[in-house]
């Protein structure tokens, strides 16, 4: 199956611009199991795009390349939730910590020092 998907790649470089061909089929992860072939897509924006420009033509790919019969499906990747540590589920946002007292520079605190002389 990984052979049949690299070809069916390969030739789809070739019938497919650039830009697209970088955003909607080369992120796709595919699964094979029994004579299923799975295309798993990034998003619901790469899966419309294969099922309305490239379906047809991966499988028409696939075929070509395969003596047996094999059934092509489409599907939203599923990524897994990421697990937080556990040392960080319970910390605290430190709401000291925020863009005006982070970020100092020498511009900023002669600014600071300038407007607080003058009361708006």
């Amino acid at each position: 199956m990984v052979l049949f998907w690299s070809h069916c790649k390969e030739q789809l470089r070739k019938s497919v611009n650039k830009k697209d061909f970088d955003l909607y089929v080369e992120p796709i992860v595919h699964t094979a199991n029994d004579n299923i072939l799975t295309l798993h897509c990034s998003d619901r924006q790469a899966l419309a795009w294969l099922n309305e420009n490239s379906l047809s033509d991966i499988k028409l790919y696939i075929h070509q390349c395969s003596a047996q019969s094999l059934s092509i499906e489409v599907k939203l990747k599923c990524l897994p939730t990421p697990k937080i540590p556990s040392h960080l589920e319970t910390r605290k946002i430190n709401l000291n910590y925020n863009f005006d007292t982070f970020i100092e520079s020498s511009y900023y605190r002669v600014r600071k020092n300038t407007l607080n002389g003058f009361r708006f």
